[in-house]
């Protein structure tokens, strides 16, 4: 097995380090997480300057996940470049030809399509 070269508290020392021989020392090497939490901030830092403060939605998560819901952003981004999408959707259907069917008609030619299915 190879370990990997990670950051470690030495006995004794006040500062984390990278010690090349914290393998052969595991009991006086503890591993330190503090670089990997200084860059989860960074990275962190990053994301938030990027998105629109009003619609971004970060959630720190632990030392190295982040949710991030864009939903906001992408809709916002959607209706600058269709503005289309701004009020309600087309009427694509004749509504005068949709009310002159009375609920009654529609029911008895539904219960036809019934009975005439049945073998």
């Amino acid at each position: 097995m190879i370990c990997q070269h990670v950051a470690t508290w030495k006995e004794g020392e006040e500062k984390w380090a990278y010690h090349d021989d914290a393998f052969e020392n595991i009991a006086t090497h503890k591993v330190s997480l503090d670089p990997y939490r200084l860059e989860s901030r960074r990275i962190l830092a990053c994301i938030k300057e990027t998105l629109p403060a009003n619609l971004q939605k970060v959630e720190k998560a632990s030392v190295d996940e982040v949710f991030m819901d864009v939903s906001a952003q992408v809709h916002s981004i959607m209706l600058d470049r269709y503005p289309e999408l701004i009020g309600p959707p087309p009427c694509t259907f004749a509504v005068p030809f949709v009310l002159a069917y009375s609920r009654e008609s529609v029911e008895r030619s539904a219960l036809r399509t019934v009975v005439e299915s049945i073998p």
